[in-house]
């Protein structure tokens, strides 16, 4: 070590380890938010791209559909095969690509929203929505007829859908994994639903984003302890665990029988379904169809090296 303590005095081995931490963790994450910024506005570009080739020759819709199929990864392909045939501008970066993977086969973007974007709450939030929408008698449907007596028992069983809904990915106090929504937006689906939620699950006590573990109680370790103290860890852990399950499961039953409110309508989630919908559109799309894609090119790559003609 002496020849290179002569060039490299030994105070340099920290800066070096300095240097590298800095590449790490300040370089490193700033080029990360470079390449999302790039890619969210290559996606703003194809959106304002293909709106407005869709202006000039309305034929959007059914370029994007044909040759799709119902498998999320045989649709972009297609889609991607079809864009580049028509040379008409269009492009899988939109809403209407989007809403046709939700549609039609939604668990691949779920699995990769929520294992690679860690934001599998929007999508589940979409699905949720969509089934919720889709199981809607005429009768509730129509805003005229959604007061009449006859229609009350179907208004009040999707109104507990709809609140299920609402603790599951909307409320503060509720759901585990609440969705990124406008305080206009909650605020509005807040006056509707929140009282009934109260109502029916009962004033828990909001924890604190800032310090969320002010509420933690050591009662509840000590019960837990000495469960499995007294019937054997593995036993205690499952006693627990049942009990909980137990307690969930009885809420998941339990039905809201009070009044319906004012502002409860078909379209009371519109505003919300909207705002995640760009949002899924704007940052985990993106990634998902480059992802794909990769994925694609691999496979195609694969194929050709072993001699087997790739897919069309």
């Amino acid at each position: 070590m002496a020849p290179v303590n002569h060039v490299w005095v030994p105070p340099q081995w920290i800066a070096l380890s300095i240097i590298l931490l800095e590449i790490f963790t300040v370089f490193f994450p700033c080029y990360e938010v470079i390449q999302h910024q790039t890619l969210r506005q290559e996606t703003l570009d194809s959106i304002a791209q293909w709106q407005l080739n869709k202006r000039v020759v309305d034929r959007g819709a059914r370029s994007m559909v044909t040759g799709s199929t119902t498998v999320a990864g045989s649709a972009l392909t297609s889609w991607s095969k079809d864009s580049q045939s028509s040379g008409s501008g269009e492009s899988i970066l939109t809403m209407e690509a989007l809403e046709y993977v939700l549609k039609r086969d939604p668990e691949p973007l779920q699995q990769f929203s929520a294992l690679r974007d860690f934001s599998g709450e929007n999508i589940a939030f979409l699905r949720a929505v969509a089934e919720w929408k889709s199981s809607l008698p005429a009768g509730v449907r129509d805003p005229e007829k959604i007061k009449d007596a006859c229609v009350q028992e179907l208004v009040r069983e999707r109104f507990n859908s709809a609140l299920r809904i609402y603790t599951n990915f909307i409320s503060s106090r509720d759901a585990e994994f609440q969705i990124n929504l406008s305080s206009q937006d909650l605020r509005k689906l807040e006056v509707v639903f929140e009282s009934s939620a109260r109502i029916l699950y009962g004033e828990e006590r909001q924890i604190d984003p800032a310090t969320p573990f002010d509420s933690f109680q050591m009662t509840l370790t000590k019960t837990k302890s000495s469960a499995a103290s007294t019937h054997g860890s593995e036993t205690g852990i499952m006693q627990t665990e049942s009990i909980n399950n137990c307690s969930g499961s009885i809420s998941d039953k339990a039905l809201y029988w009070g009044d319906i409110p004012e502002g409860f309508n078909a379209t009371i989630f519109d505003d919300a379904e909207g705002s995640i919908k760009y949002l899924v559109l704007t940052n985990t799309w993106p990634k998902f169809v480059k992802d794909r894609r990769c994925s694609t090119n691999s496979n195609d790559t694969l194929e050709a090296g072993n001699g087997i003609p790739a897919a069309r």
